[in-house]
């Protein structure tokens, strides 16, 4: 499904066009206090993602599978209490900011001394002894950072355990009993989106209408972009659901950087090259700070990471009269829930708010996890290859005597563990854990020279003191690189715009992409394919999976075409809108549409085609003979907010499964083809 990022581009896109036009409908958008609930509604069918998030209910609860896979994560980063046979840990985020502020104040000390005049010089000395308390306290926070890097192995297997348990429950009747996520992709979803406008329009509360704004633009980038990357994947969210997420942190990164570029105005994406800018000029989603586009009063990352080390609630912070307001529409749309289903409760909405805005804020504040890809990190001039503390084999000693050897360059999978998290990631982690010690050698030999200085045996060797430093802050975001990496290959967090490129000398003379997880595998259309969709993962049958290679399942028959045009870049779905290349000096030209809204003459278009509906529905027994797009996301948004009358919104199958523009199904069986619509009240 296209991830927030990519749903916040379509969002900001609409809402420019309306603003512009001074439509009726985005007054409310006007007042910035309304646009945190617009933005919340443009998560669209996402918001079930985290239908219960509750660290109160914790692992064992009736948490979603998503949740599921992010708390041991989210319980790295907040710190752990100490149990009986464990040290309690301070958590990545603390330790990390503490290292990083301390070192950054002490690199401003160090370039003060060097730069400036001798009476300078003697300031900074003052200002350096004053750092003493500062930098031995490091010594705890990088002990700390190296007892969570221990850990990380163990969080490894237990997010792979939590990807086979999790994913959606089989497609059956009725919905109601499904994950609240399951059930707003794939059931009554023109129903619950009728609901929510209605609902809004009929009173008068503007964060209502924001909402209600938001959400029809979620429906339409589900809709219109799903099929997209159900093509990448091979298979639909319900096949495939990690790779799903993890192919769409990849789309959700291309798109970001594309449209923050200016998109098809200025961007040239060649289908099989090249893009210019280049990839490495594309703005990265780690550093967009998303978070701050649902952010409410009350949300802050000490109560949310308090709530987490404590299993307790997380801040309510939505007012109540819109958590009723949610709850109606819901209920109006599904009915009231099995006592054994996930219960769409005040709690459960409250903290499904609260933990989208916590996770954003890991993914995409640069608070969290650095963003400073490797080809930007400034190592020290003229420091020679290597700091004093780190030796020629590579190893470091620290003063208790443990010796920090490089890892290996093999990164052989773990047996014990399917690859589910590519076995890249184990060379990630032994990266990790070298780096963490060298950084225990670095702080080491900082606090030695503070030490040294502030008992008066010697005056500051600055230009010593500066390398010294520039090696440490040049390790430290490696250690942070490290820990940005493994939650991209474990499908949690966005890869940096580097990581989209490919070789292209190798794909030119051989037409192989390298590396797997570039742009061209991960972020381009594959078309008409007569294996769609692949059946269920199955680690069992494929434990060598990794997240880059093409399901090697058998197809789920009858097969569906899930995005008919090949290698397409995903302004296909988002905007429409291809960059034209001119030769200079001719003016730059306007970006062609490729994939207008699709409207026969004399119907209405195709996403608010009852008759259209109604007909799709009884295809689902001719495999392969749907092929029209809806549009593109951007203009059907539009159409939806300003053309369509509440009972056109359609029940269509948001995670275009089994394939484009089918409207909600019932999966084959034994006895049973895939015709039938669930059948629900």
């Amino acid at each position: 499904m296209p991830g927030i990022p990519t749903k916040f581009v379509v969002a900001e896109k609409v809402l420019e066009r309306l603003l512009k036009d001074d439509a009726l409908q985005a007054r409310p958008l006007k007042d910035a206090a309304n646009l945190p609930f617009f933005y919340l509604g443009a998560l669209g069918a996402a918001f079930g993602d985290l239908i219960a998030a509750r660290p109160d209910v914790g692992a064992g609860g009736p948490n979603t599978p998503y949740f599921q896979v992010w708390l041991p994560v989210l319980s790295m980063f907040a710190g752990t209490p100490a149990q009986a046979a464990t040290a309690a840990t301070s958590g990545v985020y603390k330790d990390l900011k503490q290292l990083r502020d301390v070192l950054n104040k002490l690199d401003e000390i160090v370039k003060k001394a060097v730069h400036g005049n001798p009476a300078q010089k003697d300031i900074q000395k003052v200002a350096l002894i004053g750092m003493q308390d500062e930098l031995k306290a490091l010594s705890a926070a990088v002990t700390d950072l190296q007892n969570i890097i221990a850990t990380l192995r163990t969080v490894r297997a237990t997010i792979a355990s939590r990807i086979f348990a999790g994913g959606p429950v089989p497609k059956s009747p009725p919905s109601k009993s499904w994950q609240v996520r399951d059930t707003l992709h794939g059931s009554h979803t023109g129903r619950f989106l009728r609901e929510i406008n209605q609902l809004a329009s009929a009173g008068d509360d503007p964060r209502q209408k924001a909402y209600a704004l938001g959400a029809t633009i979620g429906y339409a980038t589900d809709l219109c972009g799903n099929p997209f990357v159900n093509s990448v994947v091979g298979a639909p969210y319900r096949n495939h659901w990690w790779r799903h997420r993890w192919i769409s942190n990849y789309i959700d990164t291309w798109v970001h950087g594309y449209y923050k570029l200016g998109g098809g105005n200025s961007v040239n994406v060649p289908t099989n090259g090249v893009p210019n800018p280049l990839y490495t000029n594309w703005p990265n989603v780690c550093e967009a700070n998303l978070q701050k586009k649902i952010e409410l009063p009350g949300l802050s990352v000490d109560a949310m990471f308090d709530a987490i080390r404590t299993n307790g609630m997380v801040p309510a912070v939505l007012p109540s009269s819109f958590v009723e307001f949610w709850q109606k529409a819901f209920n109006t749309a599904y009915g009231p829930p099995d006592v054994n289903s996930p219960i769409a409760n005040s709690d459960n909405i409250q903290s499904a708010c609260a933990m989208t805005w916590l996770i954003l804020w890991i993914q995409t504040s640069g608070e969290a996890i650095p963003c400073i890809p490797g080809d930007q990190i400034d190592y020290p001039d003229d420091c020679g290859t290597r700091p004093p503390w780190v030796f020629v084999d590579g190893s470091a000693i620290t003063g208790n005597g443990t010796v920090n050897a490089p890892p290996a360059p093999s990164r052989d999978t773990d047996p014990s563990v399917s690859e589910v998290i590519s076995g890249i990631v184990l060379g990630i982690l032994a990266v990790a854990a070298w780096v963490g010690g060298v950084l225990v050698a670095a702080v080491e030999a900082l606090i030695a020279s503070g030490a040294a200085i502030a008992d008066g045996l010697t005056d500051p060797d600055w230009e010593e003191l500066r390398c010294y430093v520039g090696w440490t802050i040049a390790f430290q975001h490696n250690l942070t690189n490290t820990l940005h990496d493994v939650l991209t290959w474990a499908g949690l967090g966005f890869p940096y715009t580097l990581g989209l490129t490919h070789n292209d000398i190798a794909f030119v003379n051989t037409g192989q992409v390298s590396p797997l997880d570039a742009a061209l595998n991960t972020a381009r259309s594959r078309g008409r394919n007569n294996v769609d969709p692949a059946s269920r993962w199955n680690p069992t049958t494929d434990p060598a999976s990794n997240w880059a290679n093409f399901p090697v399942e058998a197809p789920e028959k009858p097969f569906e075409f899930a995005y008919p045009t090949p290698n397409t870049w995903p302004f296909h779905f988002v905007d429409g809108l291809q960059f034209v290349p001119v030769t200079a000096p001719s003016p730059p030209a306007p970006p062609k549409q490729v994939n207008p809204v699709i409207a026969p003459p004399g119907k209405p278009p195709l996403v608010r085609d009852a008759a259209q509906f109604v007909v799709r529905q009884g295809m689902l027994k001719f495999p392969g003979t749907i092929g029209s797009f809806f549009g593109n996301a951007v203009d059907v948004s539009l159409d939806l907010i300003l053309n369509a009358k509440p009972a056109e919104f359609l029940d269509w199958d948001l995670d275009g499964d089994p394939g484009i523009g089918f409207p909600t199904w019932q999966e084959p069986s034994s006895t049973s083809p895939r015709t039938a619509s669930i059948p629900e009240p």
